[in-house]
């Protein structure tokens, strides 16, 4: 069979953060976040281009389009494969979307999603996967040119592929996972004259903003997080020299000056953050670009949050996760409340701003670890938060703790952690979860102060206004649900 061209899409319906592995969240019923940048469709984009074959890619839920839009114009490009991202929560409605494309034109189907990662048995046959050719559960950058280079040459040795699943003689082989020989300076960079770039903006501003990415990997062992699974536990970092030309390019080319460095640790490695830096202040973009960054509250030197701000950085987003001792130690976090408070100051003293990330429902806890998380929410003060309700997923240490607990009630595809949870905990339901998240979030974010800031903050900033008040009715509307 000879691939000419390749179909890119991500589903209609709910925004969901598709380009991400470990987190799957539905934007729409977040408080502060927008989509990202689909960094996963634009490096296989890209590579495609390399050789020759014609891509095109369409993000219908960003776009608000239907699945009648998707039918025709899947239809009218008639491509030999069709590459599209999922998410655990959305995995089902979107393999009927497959389902209906299929019956249109027989091609192949690749469905990339980080549910697929060393997908059990149990779950690969309870989902209708019949219509799906390859599933990529591993970094996609790394299989699904690969899966089409082998069908193109006629070579049937998918084994080798990194990362995925597919069939032989009608039943799922898995191949080799756990691979991370390949290093993210090796990619070209995302194709980003395919994505419609201001469709991925900064939340306050509304400014189109790149998702850049600094790092794959984790060295923590977080319970309820996916990235060492699927990235390994050793952070890749990727050059300074690289990261620079991908920004240069994004500026010059595509006239984007707000950035988001995509790693989830990237202030671990004190003098690899400051050659970052350093390279940005001796470059062209020295005063013209910002951007935030994912972090760790420790390892965090006092003057990294300086350097960061120093080179363009205006926020730091923490997964502060709980103000629980206990729950620190049992999801293995590495750090202590201390530790938070610290980094909260450090990055506040610096003039930076703070998103801060927290985490409840997690098996063991009661109503007294959701007052310790809520007072350290009001301790810790960021500018922006979200509040996560535990989702236990295929792969994560969580999935085997709520399992041996006897809370896998109910399948945790189809699951959305601003929603009621999966599993609830031995003392709390799901639907006390849900309804003290709200509480907490209308009670964060209805302070005189909390209020007064924002107003300050955009008082000569228009657009800057415009977006807090959107964001400001987002949330108190999913809030009344």
């Amino acid at each position: 069979m000879n691939i000419n061209k390749v179909f890119l899409f991500y589903p209609p319906g709910p925004q969901y953060q598709r380009g991400e592995d470990r987190s799957q969240g539905n934007v729409e019923n977040s408080t502060a976040t927008s989509m990202r940048a689909p960094n996963d469709m634009a490096y296989v984009s890209s590579q495609l281009d390399q050789k020759k074959i014609k891509n095109i890619f369409i993000d219908y839920a960003s776009e608000n389009k239907t699945p009648d839009n998707l039918i025709n114009d899947f239809i009218q490009f008639s491509p030999d494969v069709v590459l599209t991202s999922t998410t655990t929560s959305t995995i089902n409605e979107d393999l009927k979307i497959i389902k209906k494309m299929k019956s249109k034109k027989n091609c192949i189907f690749i469905m990339k999603g980080s549910i697929f990662y060393k997908a059990p048995n149990f779950l690969i046959e309870s989902l209708d996967l019949q219509d799906i050719d390859f599933l990529i559960g591993g970094e996609i950058e790394f299989s699904a040119v690969n899966i089409i280079d082998k069908i193109n040459n006629n070579q049937k040795n998918f084994d080798t592929v990194p990362g995925i699943f597919f069939k032989r003689e009608k039943k799922w082989v898995e191949s080799k996972f756990d691979n991370w020989t390949k290093e993210i300076d090796d990619l070209p960079f995302p194709n980003r004259k395919i994505i419609k770039n201001e469709l991925y903006f900064r939340p306050d501003t509304g400014e189109a903003q790149a998702t850049i990415a600094t790092s794959r990997g984790c060295p923590s062992a977080c319970v309820y997080c996916l990235t060492p699974t699927i990235s390994g536990k050793k952070t890749r970092f990727r050059s300074p020299k690289s990261i620079i030309e991908e920004l240069e390019d994004c500026y010059y080319n595509h006239n984007i000056k707000n950035f988001f460095f995509k790693s989830d640790t990237f202030t671990i490695d004190h003098n690899w953050v400051n050659e970052v830096c350093q390279g940005i202040l001796k470059s062209t973009l020295k005063n013209k670009i910002q951007w935030v960054a994912n972090s760790r509250v420790r390892p965090l030197k006092e003057d990294t949050p300086k350097i960061m701000k120093e080179a363009g950085c205006w926020l730091i987003a923490f997964g502060y996760e709980t103000g629980s001792e206990e729950t620190m130690k049992k999801i293995k976090k590495g750090a202590t409340i201390q530790d938070n408070l610290r980094a909260s100051r450090l990055v506040k003293n610096a003039g930076l701003k703070t998103y801060g990330f927290f985490l409840v429902g997690l098996p063991w806890e009661n109503h007294e670890h959701l007052l310790d998380t809520e007072k350290h929410m009001f301790e810790i003060e960021s500018d922006f938060i979200e509040l996560h309700i535990a989702v236990p997923y295929y792969g994560t240490e969580l999935y085997d703790i709520a399992k041996e607990e006897g809370l896998l009630k109910v399948p945790v595809v189809g699951q959305n952690y601003f929603e009621e949870a999966t599993t609830g905990t031995r003392f709390l339901s799901p639907k006390e979860l849900s309804s003290w998240r709200k509480k907490v979030l209308f009670k964060y974010h209805a302070r005189p102060k909390f209020i007064l800031d924002k107003l300050k903050d955009s008082f000569t900033d228009y657009k800057k206004f415009i977006n807090y008040a959107k964001h400001a009715g987002k949330l108190f509307n999913n809030l009344r649900r």
